[in-house]
C-alpha cells in the first residue's frame, strides 16, 4: 500500500533551458539514483518505448561518475522486473519484483500504484501538465495517501 506520494515540479527557467522533456528525464534519473542508493528497488514508468530508451541511455550519462544498475523492459513488458534494482518501462510491470518506489512520468496515475510504498510524480512544465498533476494530487488525497509537493 502506498504511504506517500511526492510531486516534483520542474522549475520553469531551467525547463526552458534544457527543454521540458530533458528536464523531467534528468530529474527522474536523479530520483532513481537517490532511491537506489538508499537501497530501494525502483520502477520508472514512462510515456512510451522511445522515452524508455532515452532514459536507459541517460542513466549512463546524466551525472559524471554515477552508476545506476538498471534495465529497460522490452516491448509488451513480457520481461519480469525481478532482478535489476531499477527497471524502466511504459506498462504495468510484471513479476513479484518487490519494488518500493514508482517514478511516474505519465500524466495519469497508474491504476496499480498501490503496489508501491512510495511514488514520485515528476510534473513537466506547462499548464496542461500541471492541471493533470492537480487531478492526480486530489485523487491521492482522496485515497488517504500522504502527499508532499517539491517545487524545484
Amino acid at each position: 500500500m502506498t504511504g506517500r506520494v511526492d510531486f516534483y515540479i520542474a522549475d520553469g527557467a531551467r525547463a526552458a533551458e534544457r527543454g521540458n522533456g530533458a528536464r523531467t528525464e534528468v530529474l527522474a534519473c536523479r530520483l532513481a539514483e537517490k532511491a537506489w542508493r538508499l537501497g530501494h528497488r525502483v520502477y520508472v514508468h514512462t510515456n512510451g518505448e522511445e522515452e524508455s530508451r532515452r532514459l536507459d541511455q541517460l542513466l549512463w550519462t546524466f551525472s559524471q561518475g554515477s552508476f545506476v544498475p538498471h534495465r529497460c523492459l522490452g516491448a509488451g513488458h513480457r520481461d519480469s522486473v525481478d532482478g535489476d534494482p531499477v527497471a524502466i518501462g511504459h506498462a504495468e510491470p510484471q513479476g513479484e519484483g518487490g519494488r518500493e518506489v514508482l517514478i511516474n512520468l505519465q500524466d495519469a496515475a497508474a491504476g496499480w500504484f498501490g503496489r508501491f510504498e512510495r511514488i514520485a510524480e515528476v510534473v513537466g512544465e506547462g499548464e496542461a501538465h500541471k492541471a493533470r498533476a492537480r487531478e492526480r494530487y486530489k485523487n491521492y488525497k482522496n485515497d488517504g495517501v500522504e502527499v508532499v509537493v517539491h517545487n524545484l
